[in-house]
């Protein structure tokens, strides 16, 4: 395929994906409910969400496709935005048809209930792992995974159109069923979603054996990806908990829907800057605190309701034992978190950053020496030995200053 008709398709596909954010918009805004409701905010705010974020997936798409063809990248992220925001036009038709008597609801919803929102996700969020950067596996043996994946996605897509059941729930007093649904399948798509799980577990695997094993160029374009995925993982898992410990999801609708699909924005982007600009930072040491302060946070969490969960057990018999608890299990917590860093910072290091690692023992080690050696040529011979260990120059030369006499 041509530079140019690489171009021509990609940004056709990122029009389809606008198209059908528009469409989802004008059907929802003419189903009864919209139009009684005299701001709907909550859809709103979806919708806006979705918009950010699958268009992200398009726009990245489009201009990874048409500088790099070659890079199947990004044609995934344009498949990924159009699936999705096909889902959610074909989704509102349905909804449409229930409240107007519009033919082809069925259809609709069969066509889109399920299939196309999953496998974009799939394809703009899992396949990439095994690919990024380069478009390629990391090696010949991670191609029967792909291959894997490639099924699955087929399997999905027909099993999601023969699975029975409801395809809407209750909408004004009916009810929609999949017309074609075949109840030897009933379950199926549940066991296909377990099947997933290893491959996104291996896709992980995928990316640390890559930066563990890449250098120069290929090492730069990694760290923009791996510390922003890093990033929104975390920011994920916080706004998770906060939601479930608390009433937040109750009181802002659907703004926490709108948080998440931003910052899934951010993935795409950070894998374009990945391909595309990847000489614009130095990260080291943000992908080394963000390995570390993640760990961390996953680390002293879990710790924390575990404490808080025996503490409740033990001390429940006492009046204000649930108070006695939570403040407890604070400050062990907080006991706990200068030397469980230390220690994550010192496994961090070590797996992921060993030549600096070995480089800061061997400059600890030489400093140690160098207290309590007085010999001018030994340490002079250590010194070139550190510098060779550390730095690892071509050539290594020490020119010593001596005293003129007055």
């Amino acid at each position: 395929m041509t530079t140019r008709a690489a171009t021509r398709i990609a940004w056709i596909a990122w029009g389809v994906t606008l198209g059908f954010a528009i469409t989802h918009l004008v059907l929802h805004a003419a189903t009864p409910a919209a139009i009684s409701s005299a701001t709907d905010t909550s859809f709103v705010l979806a919708w806006l969400g979705a918009l950010v974020a699958f268009q992200s997936f398009a726009t990245v798409g489009a201009i990874v496709a048409s500088r790099i063809p070659s890079n199947p990248i990004g044609w995934l992220y344009c498949a990924c935005g159009v699936l999705c925001q096909l889902a959610n036009a074909g989704g509102a038709y349905t909804d449409v048809s229930f409240a107007r008597q519009l033919p082809g609801g069925a259809v609709s919803g069969v066509l889109t209930e399920n299939g196309p929102w999953v496998i974009g996700v799939v394809l703009g969020l899992v396949v990439p792992l095994y690919l990024v950067p380069t478009g390629a596996p990391l090696t010949r043996r991670w191609r029967p995974v792909l291959w894997a994946l490639a099924v699955w996605v087929v399997a999905f897509a027909v099993v999601s159109i023969l699975t029975p059941g409801l395809l809407r729930k209750e909408y004004q007093g009916r009810e929609l069923r999949n017309p074609i649904g075949v109840e030897q399948l009933a379950g199926v798509l549940g066991v296909l979603a377990v099947l997933l799980l290893p491959t996104v577990a291996l896709g992980v695997v995928a990316v640390v054996l890559r930066y563990r094993r890449s250098r120069g160029e290929e090492r730069q374009q990694l760290r923009v990806f791996v510390v922003t995925t890093a990033v929104v993982l975390c920011a994920l898992v916080a706004i998770t908990i906060a939601a479930a410990l608390s009433s937040i999801g109750e009181r802002t609708g659907n703004f926490g829907e709108f948080v998440v699909l931003a910052l899934i924005a951010l993935v795409p982007v950070s894998m374009g800057v990945a391909i595309l600009r990847y000489r614009l930072y130095e990260l080291d040491r943000i992908v080394s605190r963000t390995l570390v302060y993640g760990a961390l946070t996953v680390i002293l969490g879990a710790a924390y309701v575990g404490l808080v969960l025996a503490g409740q057990a033990l001390f429940s018999s006492f009046a204000g034992g649930s108070n006695l608890t939570i403040a407890a299990s604070t400050l062990v917590v907080a006991a706990l978190f200068l030397p469980v860093r230390a220690r994550v910072q010192r496994f961090v290091d070590r797996r992921f950053y060993r030549r600096r690692y070995d480089a800061q023992r061997t400059l600890y080690g030489f400093g140690t020496r160098l207290r309590e050696q007085i010999d001018l040529e030994t340490l002079r011979s250590d010194l070139g030995t550190v510098v060779e260990d550390t730095m690892q120059p071509a050539h290594v030369s020490l020119w010593l200053r001596r005293e003129v006499s007055r």
